[in-house]
């Protein structure tokens, strides 16, 4: 907060914290970007939430990221050494609208092909349960 103050722009920036899962959606819906900088992996619930979204993604290429993250496809990839890209990769996919489509597309393309639908995920989860239960 103190670093958008510094530079002026805290008129543009907002500071939310912690939202309820109800309100993820609206809050990524409204979203351009969607970026995610972990530094042992960014493969998670909110990534797979803004692929779903079908929202540009900037990251970094840690962990498994890469496994799901190809770069300049469905996300942009960046490397813990190309930390000071960042500004230059949010400039590209917000002037650049046909870019910025041809990601988002790509991430809702993978996450349509590559996640479980919820009715999947319960019933995988059920079997492993079940399984559990007959060895005992």
């Amino acid at each position: 907060m103190k670093l958008s103050a510094s530079l002026g722009v805290e008129e543009s920036v907002i500071f939310k914290g912690a939202i309820g899962q109800k309100d993820v959606s609206s809050y990524m819906v409204a979203s351009d970007v969607f970026l995610s900088f972990y530094d042992l992996s960014n493969v998670g619930n909110p990534l797979m939430e803004a692929m779903m979204c079908g929202k540009p993604i900037i990251t970094l290429d840690v962990g498994d990221t890469k496994e799901l993250i190809r770069n300049n496809e469905n996300g942009v990839l960046l490397s813990m050494n190309e930390l000071h890209k960042i500004p230059q990769a949010m400039e590209k996919l917000l002037k650049d609208s046909n870019f910025s489509t041809s990601i988002a597309k790509g991430a809702l393309a993978t996450a349509h092909t590559e996640f479980w639908s919820w009715e999947e995920r319960i019933n995988a989860e059920i079997l492993i349960v079940e399984e559990i239960l007959n060895k005992q």
